[in-house]
């Protein structure tokens, strides 16, 4: 992670345009969903800014309800994902005691330390949740009793699995519509 940082630090700023020109750019392809504070980033705008942009929108009073708005939708939509997580380190410990698997899978959460740096927070949370699942994957591939806890647990537990699966295809629609 700290390489791929390092890299994306180094040579990942946009070189061959202005600010304007890329996000006119990018605007032009992909229209309102492209966020000038997040296309910044490339142009030459360093962590101290980015934390202070950061810092300006959320105690300024209309950005501060719309990030505010965007997270509790954000928690609502992922509240079910939780829960199943939550009942699966809870079953997982309660029946082998806390192993290192855990720690494993809470460093899963890691890419949401990036908070702080990046404008569009959702970015963060999708890192992390694709990180949950492909650590709870590998864990299952590599650990038999995790595997068979786990293929129990969602049994179990079909209706939440399902509607995590649909609380996930509202969120997608949700986050497009707010920007």
């Amino acid at each position: 992670m700290l390489l791929i940082t390092y890299m994306v630090f180094t040579y990942g700023l946009a070189q061959n345009s202005t600010l304007e020109q890329h996000y006119e750019k990018l605007v032009h392809m992909y229209g309102d969903q492209v966020h000038k504070n997040a296309v910044a980033v490339l142009h030459n705008r360093y962590i101290q800014e980015n934390i202070n942009i950061i810092i300006e929108n959320i105690t300024s009073e209309r950005r501060s309800r719309e990030i505010i708005s965007g997270h509790i939708t954000l928690f609502i939509a992922l509240l079910p994902t939780f829960l199943i997580y939550a009942g699966l380190i809870y079953k997982d410990i309660r029946e082998n005691s806390i192993s290192k698997k855990l720690l494993f899978l809470a460093s899963a959460l890691s890419p949401l330390i990036l908070y702080p740096l990046g404008y569009d927070f959702f970015r963060w949370w999708a890192l992390a949740l694709t990180n949950l699942f492909l650590v709870t994957g590998i864990i299952a591939s590599i650990d038999n009793q995790f595997r068979d806890l786990l293929i129990s647990f969602f049994y179990q537990n079909q209706y939440l699995a399902l509607i995590v699966i649909a609380f996930c295809l509202i969120k997608g629609a949700l986050i497009h519509s707010m920007y």
